[in-house]
């Protein structure tokens, strides 16, 4: 198989980009590991900047509208913002929407697939039906934070932090909008509403 750019990684930004390239004529495929499209693993939170930029439309995933929050530093410093800030969308329906504008777009996807390195100038990809190989002009890196490509390329990165998400449907009110505590260093949490 021969491909103009080999997208590693079939979320927000894989897509995302898949669609743009993929509009311009090049000929596109994503690879990702898992076997479906869906998989959530972050907040959801957009905000408006990054959502008029979306190569697709939103809003039928919104699942609430962030327009006030206060930002609490280490020190005691508190910071209130209003507007028109972020929106919390619904990740498991926008990431599958991305997938298929970039399908739409001309672009096409191998499943269940796993890069595991480059041989000869061509990506090794292993799936359960054994390895493939795929040639490329480019190769885009777009598996998070844990890359492969990255890996193989041998470029650097910071070690990531551990992150945790907990949903909790009482006990926490939110008259204040969104909350975000910075921490020292560079942690940070923030509780946000989800839905009504």
């Amino acid at each position: 198989m021969r491909v103009d750019v080999l997208v590693v990684g079939a979320g927000p930004a894989g897509s995302t980009l898949s669609i743009l390239l993929a509009r311009a004529g090049l000929d596109v495929l994503m690879v990702d590991s898992k076997k479906a499209i869906g998989k959530r693993s972050c907040s959801g939170i957009l905000g408006m900047r990054c959502l008029k930029e979306l190569p697709v439309n939103a809003d039928p995933f919104v699942i609430s509208e962030i327009r006030k929050g206060i930002f609490r530093s280490p020190g005691g410093i508190e910071i209130r913002v209003e507007g028109d800030i972020a929106r919390v969308v619904d990740r498991v329906l926008l990431d599958r929407e991305s997938v298929d504008a970039s399908l739409a777009e001309g672009a096409r996807i191998l499943m269940g697939h796993r890069f595991v390195g480059i041989d000869d100038g061509k990506a090794i990809v292993r799936g359960e039906s054994g390895s493939r190989s795929i040639s490329f002009k480019y190769l885009v890196g777009a598996d998070g934070v844990y890359s492969k490509v990255r890996e193989v390329l041998n470029l650097r990165a910071q070690e990531p932090y551990i992150g945790v998400q907990v949903t909790s449907r009482e006990g926490i009110s939110l008259d204040d909008g969104f909350i975000v505590k910075i921490m020292r260093g560079s942690r940070f949490l923030w509780i946000y509403p989800w839905g009504d």
